[in-house]
């Protein structure tokens, strides 16, 4: 399929149809996410100002958490941005 041979219409309906899987596809991370994030749970947030540092969450919304780092400051991240840390051993058997 060449591009250039699309008329602007079938080119506007290929958009569309690709920006909604991409919402679907982080509305399915963010879920996935959800579930095996609990409060009280450490992670790393995938963003320049927290490269290296652990935060601890503190509360769960549908779309983000909020988690706090070791000053006590609040980010409210996306979940999708959230990489939990397995610290139990007993998760991975």
């Amino acid at each position: 399929m060449e591009l250039k041979k699309l008329t602007d219409g079938e080119l506007r309906s290929m958009l569309t149809l690709i920006q909604l899987e991409l919402q679907s596809r982080r509305t399915q991370k963010a879920q996935a996410i959800a579930k095996v994030l609990t409060v009280g749970d450490e992670v790393h947030v995938n963003h320049e100002k927290l490269i290296g540092q652990t935060l601890v969450v503190t509360k769960i919304n549908p779309k983000k958490a909020v988690c706090e780092d070791k000053r006590g400051v609040s980010w409210n991240v996306p979940l999708g941005m959230i990489k939990p840390i397995i610290t139990n051993i007993d998760v991975l058997i």
